[in-house]
């Protein structure tokens, strides 16, 4: 994995764990990171419902590397 990615990576989860623990509490996330041939996937879940953001997502801009893209 390139270092850019993986450093990519470290950000997001960084970002959505602050997120989930800002807006509501960590006993309930979980992270998913799975390699499936030449696709890696970042999966993240909680149980509390989202609320409206009021500004764009912070990890959107980390997942700024070539070849990545957000779904």
């Amino acid at each position: 994995m390139p270092e850019s990615l993986d450093v990519a990576l470290y950000r997001i989860v960084q970002e959505m764990l602050t997120n989930a623990l800002r807006h509501g509490d960590l006993s309930g996330v979980d992270v998913e990171l799975s390699f499936t041939g030449d696709t890696l996937a970042l999966t993240t879940s909680n149980p509390v419902p989202a609320a409206t953001p009021d500004r764009p997502a912070g990890w959107r801009a980390s997942a700024a590397v070539p070849g990545c893209s957000t779904a």
